[in-house]
């Protein structure tokens, strides 16, 4: 899975993130740039942003990850 998260759950990241989770485990984490604090000001912008996220995924051994990170 894949998503958009604004969350205090990991501050070295700031405000906003993006996460990819495999199995249901967190397999990498990216700073993500902060839009806005609703999720509904934001969601037109993420979803211009998902292709080139999904994109930038890369598979070894059977396990994803995110290597980059464009935005």
């Amino acid at each position: 899975m894949l998503g958009f998260h604004q969350d205090a759950d990991h501050p070295d990241l700031g405000p906003c993130h993006i996460q990819l989770n495999h199995e249901d485990t967190p397999v990498d984490r990216h700073s993500a740039s902060f839009l806005d604090a609703h999720p509904l000001a934001v969601l037109d912008d993420r979803l211009q942003q998902l292709p080139a996220a999904v994109e930038a995924i890369r598979w070894e051994n059977g396990a994803p990850s995110l290597p980059t990170w464009p935005i």
